[in-house]
């Protein structure tokens, strides 16, 4: 008996035990199967995403080392180039001065399962409003969607110019069809999820920018 020549292949979450082709995996199911991938992962533990967030993050450090080196390889060039006293004199607040963007880099990945984290918290009130109360899973599935939307958040951070509409345009379309396979609901519940907060986001935007000039206005008079 022959096997199928088109198999269904089977979606499965980040595997750190692979992690190269288990990420470029799931890159591929993101962005051409994001709702059958979610609804096949929909039932799985929190520690796949996580690991896709931390992945994610520390990709991109590999990407952007050459510059963060070259940046503290000048750094502490000058540092050998003054003299003892003037290397014993810095005060405490430009030794942290200097370390602080090692720190930030180091810690990045972990300040992105953080913010990652508290995204999903803040957007879940939204997805279950929208979904509708009893109809929808709970805050884990929302919290692997968001874990998974980080990939075009982080892509779109990298691009000039058109990075913003590259990263809002890969969320949105990992958001929508996320909620409808992890969640289970419709595609307008779904749109509706994911632009209720784009919506109350660009309105606070517009009041912060109109306090904003209402205050430089004020202070020139």
């Amino acid at each position: 008996m022959t096997e199928p020549r088109n198999p269904v292949r089977a979606h499965v979450d980040y595997d750190i035990r692979s992690p190269f082709r288990s990420y470029f995996r799931v890159a591929r199911d993101l962005v051409v199967e994001p709702e059958a991938f979610f609804r096949a992962v929909r039932d799985g533990s929190l520690w796949g995403p996580t690991q896709f967030v931390f992945a994610t993050y520390s990709l991109v450090l590999l990407l952007v080392a050459p510059f963060f080196l070259l940046f503290f390889a000048t750094m502490f060039s000058r540092l050998a180039n003054l003299d003892s006293s003037a290397a014993t004199s810095l005060s405490i607040r430009e030794i942290v001065g200097l370390a602080a963007p090692f720190l930030a880099i180091v810690l990045t990945p972990f300040f992105g399962v953080l913010g990652t984290f508290v995204g999903a918290l803040i957007w879940h009130p939204f997805v279950a409003l929208s979904v509708g109360p009893g109809r929808g899973a709970g805050f884990r599935e929302t919290y692997r969607i968001t874990a998974y939307q980080s990939l075009p958040y982080v892509v779109g951070g990298l691009i000039p110019l058109l990075g913003f509409f590259v990263a809002l345009g890969g969320m949105s379309y990992v958001g929508v069809f996320g909620v409808m396979g992890a969640h289970g609901t419709t595609t307008t519940r779904a749109i509706v999820s994911v632009a209720i907060p784009l919506v109350l986001t660009f309105l606070l935007f517009i009041a912060l920018v109109i306090v904003a000039i209402a205050i430089a206005t004020s202070a020139s008079r």
